[in-house]
């Protein structure tokens, strides 16, 4: 307990007034069975349902010794794909320096669940840390985890210290996890990944602001009952095709599908020969999931200036890219069996 304490406080000093710790987060409550949580959750690690860019499982024994970083995601998770870089870099550049960075992968949408598909996700994202495969979302239970990326920070004796939740909390995770490597004897580690690469953190930039950011759009997923972000003359309704109008202008913040589509369980699916999807949103980056014949393309109009998309597998397509954080206009021509889930933004 007094290593810890030092810890927090030689981090502290570095933080300054106002800046939160991972450790500020609530500490893991004492173990419980009506929630499911264990006090030493790596030893949920034996429950993936396989594991990639390794040779062996990870197990907590194989982890003693070594400050860890657990990581949730999912491939096709926006907010994921954003802050994967520094994710990346952290095992770069601190795994000589005795960090072990271990990705789990828990599927937010149902093909997500395929471990074919993630190996191909893995590999097309170029991941060089270990992966646990979780399917069946035994380890995101037992770390009672919620959100897309999720970080967890255990010592090198296999204790969890701490969580953040949310893309954006990068640099406080890793100001922590120097600060546990240099108490481990790493005096000298290389520059921290998240200043390099010129991420900030949620918090910082809210300390930094005193101006209101513009409201951007909210995700917007096809899952009846669908929010109020959708308009048209026609109410979606599931399990039968039905032609949608999407009329003209939209407001921002708001989708509209146009063409014959039906609406299954969790998505939207292209009946007739194509399908449109109208978006009018405000942020810098749009991601469409998207589940379609490989080898067919998505035709993507934005604000008048026309791509293509080739669709390979079920993954998040970034369908724009480096744009201005205003207000645009998509217009999204899918092809016949295309299967929609999710128009999500980033910045």
């Amino acid at each position: 307990m007094r290593r810890r304490a030092l810890t927090l406080v030689a981090l502290a000093a570095l933080l300054g007034v106002g800046v939160a710790l991972v450790t500020s987060r609530p500490r893991p409550a004492p173990p419980d069975p009506s929630t499911g949580w264990v006090p030493r959750p790596l030893a949920a690690l034996a429950e993936a349902t396989a594991w990639l860019n390794t040779s062996e499982p990870v197990t907590p024994r194989s982890l003693e010794g070594q400050v860890t970083v657990v990581v949730f995601w999912a491939y096709s998770n926006a907010q994921v794909l954003r802050v994967l870089p520094v994710i990346k870099t952290w095992h770069q550049q601190y795994r000589e320096h005795g960090l072990e960075v271990i990705g789990v992968h828990t599927p937010e949408f149902p093909f997500e669940a395929s471990v074919a598909d993630v190996q191909t996700a893995v590999e097309r994202l170029a991941i060089p840390f270990p992966v646990a495969v979780d399917s069946d979302r035994r380890i995101w239970a037992a770390f009672r985890a919620h959100e897309w990326p999720s970080y967890y920070v255990a010592d090198p004796d296999g204790a969890l210290l701490g969580f953040q939740v949310g893309a954006g909390r990068e640099p406080e995770v890793e100001l922590y996890v120097r600060g546990l490597l240099a108490e481990q004897g790493e005096p000298s580690l290389p520059e921290p990944a998240t200043r390099g690469l010129g991420l900030r953190s949620v918090l910082g930039d809210a300390l930094r602001s005193s101006q209101q950011a513009v409201a951007g759009s909210p995700e917007m997923v096809f899952r009846l009952p669908l929010a109020g972000w959708f308009v048209g003359p026609q109410p979606p309704v599931g399990g039968q095709p039905r032609v949608y109008q999407a009329p003209e202008p939209l407001p921002v913040h708001a989708a509209a599908l146009d063409g014959v589509w039906q609406f299954e369980e969790d998505r939207a699916v292209v009946i007739g020969p194509t399908g449109r999807l109208v978006v009018r949103y405000r942020a810098s980056q749009c991601h469409l999931v998207v589940d379609g014949p490989p080898g067919q393309w998505l035709q993507v109009r934005v604000d008048g200036e026309r791509r293509l998309v080739l669709l390979d597998q079920p993954r998040a397509y970034t369908v724009v890219a480096a744009a201005s954080a205003d207000a645009h206009t998509l217009d999204v021509t899918l092809p016949r069996g295309a299967a929609l889930y999710a128009c999500t933004f980033s910045e």
